[in-house]
């Protein structure tokens, strides 16, 4: 399918390889190697059962199998799970659970209320809010929040996973500017 020359042919699949890759990181997909390989599978499938190819150039029906690929991968995993998980490993790492880590806990706690104290008001009332609360109440909250600012829960989400990289690249700056 690629070309007739087993050599320019195996080129060809690699650029469309690193071209998935990239598209899957793009996305923010965990695993974009799997998702390649699982998109190279359909479309060798699909080419076993006798399918031809319209498009003149491979990539772009490779392409069209993979924005399936990934539509049905972020079905299966909600991106607010993920967000979720994001931010329960930073915590985990600003918090040094371990015991003998409790000298640079007390530092890092003092630069998370530092940095919270330096977001505007309303960011800061967005953050708390978005996280508080447990299960269904938190969830009817969030949607609250959304409504109140006017927009969908996604970009509310979004704003949130943005204020929650920079609280956390903030916290990093101060605990490693206090160890020093």
């Amino acid at each position: 399918m690629l070309d007739t020359d087993r050599e320019r042919a195996a080129e060809r699949y690699e650029d469309i390889r690193r071209r998935l890759l990239r598209f899957f990181r793009w996305r923010g997909c965990p695993a974009p190697e799997q998702l390649s390989d699982e998109t190279f599978d359909r479309v060798a499938r699909r080419l076993a059962e006798g399918v031809a190819l319209q498009a003149p150039d491979p990539y772009s029906y490779v392409h069209g199998v993979a924005l399936r690929v990934a539509h049905e991968h972020w079905r299966r995993t909600p991106r607010e799970t993920e967000l979720d998980e994001v931010t329960a490993r930073r915590e985990a790492l600003a918090r040094h659970a371990e015991p003998e880590d409790a000298d640079e806990t007390g530092p890092r706690l003092q630069c998370l209320t530092t940095c919270l104290d330096r977001l505007p008001p309303a960011q800061r009332r967005m953050f708390e809010t978005y996280h508080a609360g447990q299960g269904g109440a938190r969830i009817r909250a969030r949607q609250a929040l959304a409504d109140e600012l006017g927009i969908p829960i996604n970009a509310l989400r979004i704003r949130v996973f943005r204020l929650r990289a920079g609280l956390f690249d903030c916290i990093t700056e101060c605990a490693t500017g206090s160890a020093k």
